[in-house]
């Protein structure tokens, strides 16, 4: 039986250097029942596909993210 709705949430839980780590949450809701069926965690490099090699996370991408999340990220 699929006819579950699914909602899947993601936040961003740390940003290094040069990457971003994200927690997915999946969701399923069933008869007004809500159960977390999977989670996953990802780990985004910040790449600059001009000189082929990863760079240091951008400042606006740390602000936008901080913003968003509503929190400081150390790093």
């Amino acid at each position: 039986d699929f006819k579950e709705e699914l909602s899947v949430f993601t936040i961003c839980v740390h940003i290094g250097t040069k990457s971003i780590k994200l927690v997915h949450r999946v969701i399923a809701s069933r008869a007004n029942v809500k159960e977390e069926v999977a989670t996953s965690e990802s780990v985004l490099v910040a790449y600059d596909y001009v000189i082929l090699k990863s760079i240091p996370v951008p400042q606006r991408w740390r602000e936008a993210i901080e913003k968003y999340e509503g929190k400081k990220f150390g790093g």
